[in-house]
């Protein structure tokens, strides 16, 4: 009987770990975001997804590490990225001409990016002719755009209220986190915004097929030895 309870415990033991590493969003994919940052799930989503990568911080004493750096505040060239990548194929992200801003050269690496989106009207730019890569983002902004983009169907266009308003309550309508208007957002916080989109229905969808392939497997394991 105790071989047999010992069994038990161990399928089960190895069972749920197995789903629970489905729910974790799996390993670290950075040094400096742990199992148990909040942002830890949206983060690797964000990565498996190639929305957006690290950055390489070399070591004195040790290997060079990968650093997410989530609560560094986005520049407006990162969230224009990260937004655009979790919306269209790599290879559709392409224009034909520049924007025209005075501060994007064509060798920035985010050129492509501004190009495309101005394009598509995604972005406008400020009143001087700029796009103010290397500017932070405030959640204000980076509402509307991103409702605009991912949640057209649920704003309302009609209320009188604040401009913004209407983009953060499509963002409380689709459970999306909120923050106060002139909260610059940071990484961490941008990669939860978009995986509050998307990625939870995936991971959410993922785990409950792989708990019920593991819940069959435990059912067999347990015949066989009951058996």
């Amino acid at each position: 009987m105790k071989n047999l309870q010992t069994k038990f415990t161990t399928a089960f033991f190895v069972s749920a770990v197995f789903v629970s590493s489905v729910f974790a969003g799996g390993a670290n994919k950075f040094d400096d975001v742990g199992s148990n940052h909040q942002y830890f799930n949206a983060i690797n989503w964000v990565y498996e997804k190639n929305i957006a990568k690290g950055y390489t911080v070399k070591g004195l004493s040790v290997n060079d590490q990968t650093h997410f750096k989530p609560d560094q505040e986005i520049t407006r060239a990162e969230f224009l990225k990260m937004l655009l990548v979790s919306k269209y194929a790599r290879w559709a992200i392409d224009a034909n001409e520049q924007a025209g801003f005075t501060d994007v050269r064509l060798e920035d690496w985010y050129s492509e990016f501004v190009n495309f989106a101005k394009a598509e009207n995604i972005i406008k730019g400020y009143a001087d002719g700029s796009f103010g890569p290397s500017k932070k983002i405030n959640f204000a902004e980076a509402s509307k755009i991103i409702a605009l983009l991912h949640l057209s169907d649920d704003i309302n266009f009609e209320t009188s209220d604040a401009w913004y308003k209407k983009y953060s309550d499509a963002f409380q309508h689709n459970n999306v986190s909120i923050y106060a208007p002139s909260h610059n957002i940071t990484r961490g916080e941008m990669a939860d915004i978009l995986f509050d989109i998307y990625g939870a229905s995936e991971v959410n969808s993922a785990s409950l097929h792989v708990e019920t392939v593991r819940e069959s497997e435990l059912e067999a394991m347990l015949l066989r030895i009951l058996g």
